[in-house]
């Protein structure tokens, strides 16, 4: 799934008042809503290839209600994307808390990998 994520419309980032770390909330599309904090980031080459593997962790931090992430192909595809929009554009400035603090403390540590195009 190769598609357009751009910060401040699709994503932003926010602070959690019981972490050191930033989080991601989700501003658009089926997973609106959604707060969660990457991990452990490691990318593996493929010589072979040309080619490489984006791994990451991520933890979710806030779901809206109703809402189903677990074992979500779909969207750990989609957070992969956000990982390298971040990794790529970003100039790694984070940061954009605007006062926003996740409404509740639903948390599920996931991990997933992305396939990165050479």
């Amino acid at each position: 799934m190769q598609c357009q994520i751009v910060e401040g419309t699709d994503y932003r980032f926010v602070e959690k008042e019981t972490s050191d770390f930033y989080s991601v909330q989700l501003l658009s599309g089926k997973w609106e809503g959604l707060v969660y904090t990457y991990g452990q980031v490691g990318i593996k080459e493929n010589p072979e290839s040309g080619g490489a593997t984006l791994k990451f962790n991520y933890k979710i931090e806030d779901c809206p209600d109703g809402m189903v992430v677990f074992e979500d192909t779909e969207l750990n595809n989609y957070l992969g994307e956000v990982l390298a929009n971040i990794i790529e554009e970003s100039e790694f400035k984070i940061g954009e808390n605007n006062g926003t603090k996740p409404a509740s403390d639903h948390t599920q540590e996931l991990n997933s990998e992305r396939d990165l195009l050479p």
